[in-house]
């Protein structure tokens, strides 16, 4: 869809106009201002463009500080997917995502799933629950020190409590055109807090 005709539907529908992604050239990322907890289950859609040599990038995270547990994230390094949640810092042998394939992740507090495919068994421990907000497109590396970045698409990520919703959050433009995350729970957008802009389509 051109974006003349995306500005054209605006009119009509006055708080936003979805899109299917949002993506990150590796300078954007947003603050979801949630900590994870011992029942935090988050499910994204997601999709790289490219990986960076020797650095991780993360999809969603935070981590209280270097050599820290406290740890909640999704991140690939060297062509390895490691999900981190509490006690877990795991690597997942036998899945080495590719570049332009979408994926699906869901971490709950017992399992992580890749494409509906149970791959993990969880250890959460409350003791080990980040002190920082969840960051998407990059990981909150404490007090707002963004690292790992994205260098793809997010097509959505719903946060989960005990199987109730809290976030759900959708890509869109708002109404004068800017591209964000709306939460559809909160009635509420997110907006990109690096520089530069998030690209969409």
């Amino acid at each position: 869809m051109s974006n003349f005709r995306r500005r054209l539907m605006m009119s009509f529908e006055k708080k936003y106009t979805p899109v299917e992604y949002l993506e990150s050239t590796g300078t954007q990322y947003i603050d979801t201002r949630y900590y994870p907890n011992n029942l935090t289950d988050v499910e994204c859609k997601f999709m790289y463009n490219q990986f960076t040599s020797n650095t991780a990038s993360s999809v969603f995270g935070v981590r209280d500080s270097d050599g820290s547990v406290k740890q909640f994230l999704m991140s690939v390094f060297n062509d390895t997917l490691w999900i981190v949640n509490g006690l877990n810092n795991t690597s997942i042998s036998g899945i080495t995502p590719l570049v332009n394939t979408e994926y699906i992740l869901r971490i709950t507090p017992q399992k992580a799933y890749w494409n509906g495919r149970e791959i993990l068994k969880m250890n959460k421990s409350i003791a080990n629950c980040p002190n920082y907000s969840l960051y998407i497109f990059g990981r909150n590396a404490k007090n707002g020190f963004v690292n790992n970045p994205l260098f793809g698409k997010v097509y959505y990520l719903k946060i989960y409590e005990e199987g109730r919703i809290i976030r759900d959050y959708i890509p869109v433009l708002d109404s004068s055109g800017i591209p964000c995350l709306y939460d559809k729970v909160e009635d509420k957008f997110y907006y990109n807090e690096g520089s530069g802009e998030f690209l969409y389509e």
